[in-house]
Parts: structure tokens; C-alpha cells; sequence
């Protein structure tokens, strides 16, 4: 709960806040973000080509690197030199295949190649900002990406040497109610949810941003951000405005599309890697599935049923709410921290509750893998509507074709109906009805075991997260959880980016494992998936 003294300071701020600008002349900068937006609309109805798809979101990515990272435009961490040489190699092609881009395209590496080592960037800005006017207390750094904290720290680092580094945060630190001496904002403040201008952690407030880019345009879209800050707006947009001083920002870039500078998760092409997947022979098990899109450019899919939850962590919690939680899937929302099992292999739900099944856990479990797997094998024969029918005529008032497919899914979170009558029914349609009382008996037991792995795993959680560094945790967008309970196992909690709402067949196997979409060299294998469960190190 907020002290009074924290709660004033943040008062304050508000009441005496004062907004300056820096903007950086980097013409060689500039002329590669706009050759960008030039390229992308000479490509036309092209655009939408993998090739071309793949190729612009390399340059985007890169662009916003550039512009938004507290580093120089030539800094190891933007990639160029590796960047302008993959590019080139995949142009080799273009000459056959897209003879009236070619040129084109080559003239944006060569935008990029010209962005050497200059001294205008508005990182350099504000470290010659902090020399001659020292703030004096603590100063952060304000970034809108969490990749960019640790190299951006290593460049302060680097050119301030023996001054005081401030401090690289991601935005999302500033819903506390600690308060700085100043923030540098690196990029447009559209990049940055409104509440961090309207309900400032300092009163010294700089923006610093290469010229041409409409610096002082506010988000008017806060629905993405509302799980990072629960504060009211305490400084009205018009004041936001008046306290501006010193300079009006430079005229826009015209050939920039500034609407376009910040990249946006490509649902469509995740969606295309998927569903090759699917039709190369893969013969996996498959169920409706929507992607979430978390920090680190990283994806997990859920399985989009009824009742399917998660734990989560969610640091903008009042002191009389859980800060870790099951959360229902469908209530995934962009800030939350999703936990997903890195290391290890399996459910860690499933691997404690086996544990707590002890030496039962593998009949039982046989139990639960046979009346699923009969089931499966009278829709797979049948179909889903006509078993649907037949088990209601039988007097199962439950099932439907929704239910049926959840009931058919290999996930072992599926257990059984809620029901004994309901079960009993499903038993005597695929052959068990003899059993049934067994089996009812043995799959009550396993339910019991994931409700007491439930409670198991939030218990620790809650005692790690009260022992964390949640500063830390929000700076980096993610942090490792150990169980011991879990066999060994690791959960990570990802910040949560973005959710999409479509579902879809996935193969089993893409459940609750994090992984990234990568392509190769030419564009062409955008569609690949990698599904290396990876082991996080500091």
C-alpha cells in the first residue's frame, strides 16, 4: 500500500512538472527510416509477398532499434554490418524473381550502410544534457522496449565512464510510486503509454527523439497499457502541452510513415507458420489454440476451452488482491506476467500431481488415457456432431460438439466431467461401463492431485515473488522461478505483449511451450517453428 509520503511525492511532480525537448540532427539516420516507408510503398500489393514481407520486417525491426534503443545508431546491438550482408546475400535472387524491386531494394542497404558512427543520437544528447545540467538525484532512462535495458545500461556505461550512469528502465517500472529527479524519454512519446506524461514519476521530464519524427504526439489508444498503471491522468493533456518549453519540435519527415515506425506483432504470418506446419506430415494431435505474444519477441499458445487457466503474476495488484493467480486464458491481457514451464519437460501441474499420485500415478493415469483415447476413436469414425447426438440421446445433457472435442483432447488437464452421472454415460458409450465406478473412483483421485499441485505451485510462487525483485522483473520482462517440486523444473514468467482473440487448430505439442518464428536467409522459411524449450540464463 502507497505511504503518504509516496503518494505526495507523486502529487507533486504532477502539480510542477515541466517537459523539455532534445532532438538529434542525423540526416544519414532519417534517410534510411524514410527509405523504409519509401520501399514499402513502391512494393504496392507486393508487400504482402513472404519475400518482401520477410524482408521489410528485418529493416523495421532494425529501424526501431535504431531510433528507440539508448545507443548509437552504429552500436553492435542494431546489428548493421551483419544486417546489410544477410540482406544483400537474399537479394542475390531478386533480380530473377522481382526484377522492378530490385533497385529499390538495394538502395535502402545502402541507406543503412551510410549510417556510420556519428556523434548526434539522442542517447549523446541526453549524456551531454546530464554534464552540463546534473540532475543532482537519481535519473533514469526510459526505454519502450525491454530488450533495450541491458544494452542501453552497457552504452551509458560506456560513454559516461566515470560519471553517474543513470539508470535503463522499461516504462512499465514507472506504475511504482517512486519518484526520480528526471526521466529521458528515448523516442516519441507515442511510444510510451500517455499515463507516464500524464501522471509523471519526476518534474523534470525530457524527451529525446531524432528530429523529425512528431516527438510530443500522445498515444490516444491506452487499452493496450491499462495493466501497467492504475493511476489517474493528473496532469491534463493541455497542461502536458503548456509544459513544454524552450522548442517547437522539428516539422515531421515527409517520406516518413510514422504510423509505421513501431512494429506490430504479424498475427497473419505466425498464423501461415502454423498451418504449414500442420500440412507437412506432421500426424500430431491437434486443438484450437489462440497465440499470445510476450517480451523478447517470443510467442506461447493456449488452448482456447472452457475453464483452461494459467498462473499468472500481476504486479499492478491492490495490497487486498493475489498477485499470482490461475487466470482464466480468455482474461490474458497485455502487462500481465504469464508462467510457463522452461525447464523440465511436460505440464508442471501434471509432474507434481504425479508426484502426489505416487506409486497410482501410472494406472490412473492409463485410466484417463483410455476412456479419452476410445472416445477420440468413435469421433474420429463417426465425426464430432454425430457422437455429440448420440451420447445426448444416451442421456449425457452435457454433451455437445464444444465438449466432446475438449473431452478428446490429449491434454492431460482433462480428467473428467464434473459429474458422476455424466461420466458414467460417456463410460457406457465407449465400452467401460462395467469400470465405471473404478474409474470414477481412480480419475476423482487424480482431479484432487492437480487441485492440490495448484495450490502447491502458487504457495511458492507467492513466496518467491515475495522475496523478488520486482523492479527488476518489470525492467527485463521476464524472471525464472525454481520449483523443487517440479522435478527440477523452471517456470518463466513472460510480460505478456499482446493477445490475439483467433483460435485456431494447433498441433498439442505447441501448448505452453515459448518459441520464436525465425526465417532463413532467403525469406522463405518464415513458417518454420522453433520449439527448443529453452533454459533462461541470466
Amino acid at each position: 500500500m502507497a505511504t503518504f509520503a509516496e503518494a505526495s511525492s507523486v502529487y507533486q511532480c504532477a502539480s510542477d512538472v515541466s517537459v523539455r525537448l532534445l532532438e538529434a540532427e542525423n540526416t544519414s539516420v532519417l534517410a534510411f527510416a524514410a527509405s523504409v516507408s519509401d520501399f514499402k510503398r513502391s512494393l504496392g500489393d507486393d508487400s504482402t509477398d513472404l519475400y518482401w514481407k520477410n524482408y521489410l520486417r528485418t529493416l523495421k525491426r532494425c529501424r526501431f532499434d535504431m531510433l528507440a534503443a539508448a545507443v548509437a545508431p552504429d552500436y553492435p546491438f542494431v546489428g548493421q554490418t551483419a544486417l546489410v550482408a544477410r540482406l544483400r546475400e537474399q537479394l542475390r535472387s531478386c533480380d530473377e524473381l522481382y526484377p522492378t524491386h530490385a533497385g529499390a531494394a538495394g538502395r535502402v542497404l545502402d541507406a543503412l550502410q551510410s549510417v556510420g558512427p556519428l556523434p548526434e543520437s539522442p542517447v549523446i544528447m541526453a549524456a551531454r544534457d546530464m554534464q552540463t545540467s546534473s540532475p543532482g538525484g537519481e535519473t533514469a532512462v526510459v526505454l519502450a522496449n525491454s530488450r533495450f535495458v541491458a544494452p542501453s545500461h552497457a552504452f551509458l556505461d560506456a560513454v559516461l565512464e566515470d560519471e553517474q550512469v543513470p539508470t535503463a528502465i522499461h516504462y512499465s517500472e514507472l506504475a511504482e510510486l517512486k519518484t526520480w529527479e528526471r526521466l529521458y524519454f528515448v523516442g516519441r512519446a507515442w511510444w510510451f503509454p500517455r499515463w507516464v506524461f500524464t501522471s509523471p514519476r519526476s518534474r523534470d521530464l525530457v524527451i529525446t527523439c531524432y528530429a523529425g519524427l512528431d516527438p510530443l504526439r500522445l498515444r490516444d489508444d491506452e487499452a493496450r497499457f491499462s495493466r501497467f498503471n492504475r493511476s489517474n491522468a493528473l496532469v491534463p493533456l493541455r497542461a502536458f502541452s503548456r509544459a513544454v518549453q524552450d522548442k517547437e519540435p522539428t516539422v515531421a519527415h515527409p517520406a516518413l510513415d510514422l504510423d509505421d515506425l513501431e512494429p506490430v506483432v504479424d498475427w497473419g504470418g505466425l498464423s501461415a507458420a502454423v498451418r504449414e506446419r500442420r500440412f507437412t506430415g506432421s500426424q500430431e494431435e491437434e486443438v484450437d489454440a489462440f497465440p499470445v505474444a510476450l517480451e523478447h519477441e517470443w510467442f506461447v499458445f493456449v488452448e482456447d476451452e472452457d475453464g483452461a487457466s494459467v498462473h499468472a503474476i500481476d504486479l499492478t495488484a491492490e495490497e487486498n488482491e493475489e498477485r499470482v493467480r490461475q487466470v482464466d486464458v480468455r482474461d490474458l491481457e497485455p502487462g500481465m506476467f504469464i508462467l510457463l514451464r522452461t525447464q523440465g519437460s511436460g505440464d508442471f501441474v501434471v509432474t507434481i500431481a504425479d508426484r502426489l499420485l505416487g506409486p497410482l500415478a501410472p494406472s490412473h493415469r492409463a485410466k484417463q488415457a483410455e476412456w479419452k483415447g476410445r472416445l477420440r476413436h468413435a469421433v474420429d469414425t463417426k465425426g464430432l456432431t454425430v457422437v455429440a447426438r448420440e451420447l445426448e440421446e444416451r442421456g449425457c445433457g452435457i454433451a455437445n460438439p464444444v465438449n466432446v472435442h475438449r473431452w478428446t483432447s490429449p491434454s492431460a488437464r482433462v480428467i473428467k466431467t464434473n459429474k458422476r452421472e455424466d461420466f458414467e454415460k460417456i463410460l457406457r458409450y465407449v465400452g467401460l461401463g462395467d469400470a465405471a465406478d473404478e474409474y470414477w473412483k481412480a480419475l476423482r483421485k487424480v482431479t484432487s492431485a492437480h487441485l492440490r499441485a495448484g495450490r502447491l505451485i502458487r504457495q511458492r510462487l507467492l513466496e518467491q515473488v515475495e522475496q523478488a525483485d520486482l523492479s527488476a522483473l518489470r525492467r527485463a520482462g521476464r524472471a525464472t522461478f525454481h520449483l523443487k517440486e517440479a522435478d527440477g523444473g523452471a517456470l518463466e514468467a513472460f510480460r505478456i505483449v499482446d493477445v490475439s482473440r483467433h483460435s485456431e487448430p494447433v498441433p498439442h505439442t505447441l501448448l505452453r511451450h515459448p518459441f520464436k518464428v525465425e526465417t532463413d536467409d532467403a525469406g522463405r522459411a518464415a513458417s518454420q517453428l522453433r520449439l527448443d524449450i529453452f533454459e533462461i540464463r541470466p
